[in-house]
């Protein structure tokens, strides 16, 4: 399904593509607005160009646990993950790094990075929290996130994410 403006918005339309984005650098700000323990799906911006989709809160029954307890599951893990520009483990940051930071970079600072003066990972968190920001909706399910995430990434928002 690819939204080309002539028919009906997806429901998830407006909370993903309109409404006011989230500032990866204001994560103090930003993660209050974020469910404590909830499965979702979430769009990552630079401007107005959708780079990445991403989906989190993949066992149902681990997110009712974690809801009962009063513990962080979901959403609001993946989105930190991402903001803190560490690649070990998070795939939105190894892209970001190779796709994006790494043709920024000049021979000094690869030559840097490789003497260990300087991190690929704070690179990576800089740029993030200088380019990019979120949406994000909150679903029933993780088989509803997976479904949303999967039209997206076929273009149901009126373009395809460039990362994924």
């Amino acid at each position: 399904m690819y939204y080309d403006g002539d028919m009906p918005k997806p429901w998830y339309y407006d909370a993903l593509v309109s409404d006011p984005p989230y500032s990866f650098a204001d994560w103090d700000s930003a993660k209050q607005a974020i469910p404590e323990a909830t499965a979702g799906v979430y769009t990552i911006w630079i401007e107005e160009d959708l780079i990445y989709v991403g989906m989190s809160g993949r066992d149902d029954k681990k997110m009712l646990e974690a809801q009962k307890q009063g513990m962080p599951y979901g959403l609001i893990q993946r989105l930190k993950a991402h903001q803190s520009g560490r690649r070990s483990g998070d795939r939105f940051c190894v892209y970001v790094s190779d796709r994006l930071v790494l043709k920024t970079l000049s021979e000094g600072q690869i030559q840097e990075i490789t003497d260990g003066k300087i991190s690929m990972d704070q690179l990576t968190k800089d740029f993030i929290h200088t380019n990019c920001n979120f949406r994000f909706i909150a679903t029933q399910s993780a088989q509803e996130s997976f479904s949303v995430e999967d039209e997206i990434k076929q273009g149901s928002l009126g373009q395809t994410p460039l990362l994924n």
